[in-house]
């Protein structure tokens, strides 16, 4: 990765000695970037899978959902151009959040500054690009999800990407090792390879279990050794506890 580029820091912080995750922006890492903000309204007949989104990326892409209606028990995934619901039969209503990013590809940016200094609010100058699939509201739009370039807002860093295996001979258990320096903020997905030429991904979360996170490994237990499989996993540069 090359040594020149585009920095910006939060206000107030001197871009020679900001950490990493104080960073507004940073050339040279890729940032969790949303594509899709949708609400979509899908009809499921309760056996396999029902299309909710045509996102038409080409990968499999890191997304989330929160279901707004629907009393069933149901989960998302998605393949290489759209996002499907998996349960019980009914009618269901969520809200999808697609990213520009496919968790499945091996990815690791490097660590340059782990100690951060201190900041303040973001800064009343800048700039920032809006995003080709957003609204009519041009640059008077406050959503900052909205812009693919933000400099008064915060850009997730992505410290990494890639695939872990949990299996029986290994305990049930996932192990990211990201060497941040610090416990990361970090996301899981569970991918479904039952058809290979067709593989999906699950909606990105976060795995139930016994966590353990230090400076160098993320380790995951499933709960009730039921965690098996291959698993997506998204780090960040933000500590897991200024992520908020």
């Amino acid at each position: 990765m090359a040594d020149f580029g585009f920095q910006i820091a939060q206000e107030n912080v001197d871009i020679r000695r900001a950490a990493d995750y104080q960073k507004t922006l940073d050339s040279r890492w890729r940032t969790l970037d949303a594509v899709f903000e949708v609400e979509v309204e899908v009809v499921h007949g309760g056996s396999g899978d029902t299309m909710a989104f045509h996102h038409k990326l080409g990968f499999l892409p890191a997304f989330t959902a929160r279901k707004i209606s629907g009393s069933g028990e149901v989960t998302w995934w998605a393949d290489r151009q759209k996002v499907y619901v998996r349960g019980d039969a009914g009618t269901y209503s969520v809200f999808l959040r697609i990213y520009d990013v496919d968790p499945t590809v091996e990815y690791r940016a490097p660590v340059l500054h782990i100690s951060a200094r201190p900041g303040s609010s973001a800064s009343k100058i800048g700039a920032k690009f809006l995003n080709q699939h957003r609204t009519s509201q041009g640059m008077r739009d406050d959503e900052k999800s909205h812009y693919s370039l933000n400099t008064q807002a915060k850009a997730m860093g992505i410290q990494q990407t890639g695939v872990v295996e949990a299996t029986v001979s290994n305990g049930h258990e996932l192990v990211i090792t990201h060497d941040l320096g610090y416990p990361p903020t970090y996301l899981t997905a569970e991918m479904d390879l039952t058809d290979t030429s067709n593989p999906k991904i699950a909606v990105m979360g976060n795995v139930l279990g016994r966590v353990t996170a230090n400076s160098v490994q993320v380790r995951i237990v499933g709960a009730l050794a039921v965690l098996l499989g291959s698993w997506a996993y998204l780090v960040l540069k933000d500590p897991i506890e200024v992520a908020a």
